[in-house]
């Protein structure tokens, strides 16, 4: 009957001891560093490499090639970002294309409807051809 008593009693205190309740700590930041990558720097980190003298030509070359897939993906961000932009304008800007060329769609049917049939038997070949060539510059 101690013996349970002896137990509670020492994993209490050892439940005290290591504080569960306690807080985590808030104050905690942990350190970022911020690596500047751009085109420019790692040109001049390959200029630099490929400048220096002493370095075993393997080493010089796998060295070169990581800073040149760098460069690649780089260029590659530039060109995503800008395709990004690009296709985000084109959403904003879709609609109303799409008004302008159902407007102008309408148009033309009412043109069209609005236009008498000709009766294109009378005329002589030279005539047909005159106006097929008129029509499509009115067309283009």
């Amino acid at each position: 009957m101690y013996k349970a008593y002896i137990f509670a009693l020492i994993l209490y205190t050892c439940l005290i001891s290591v504080n569960i309740y306690a807080k985590p700590h808030t104050d905690f930041k942990p350190q970022t560093t911020v690596i500047d990558f751009s085109k420019e720097t790692v040109q001049a980190k390959i200029d630099t490499v490929n400048n220096r003298k002493g370095i075993d030509e393997a080493v010089k070359s796998r060295i070169l090639a990581i800073y040149q897939s760098a460069q690649d993906n780089l260029n590659n961000t530039e060109n995503y970002k800008t395709r990004s932009h690009d296709f985000n304008v084109a959403i904003k800007q879709s609609p109303d294309l799409l008004k302008n060329y159902q407007n102008e769609l309408n148009q033309i049917v009412t043109n069209l409807a609005k236009q008498k049939p000709e009766d294109l038997t009378k005329l002589s070949t030279e005539e047909l051809e005159q106006k097929e060539i008129s029509i499509k510059g009115k067309i283009s």
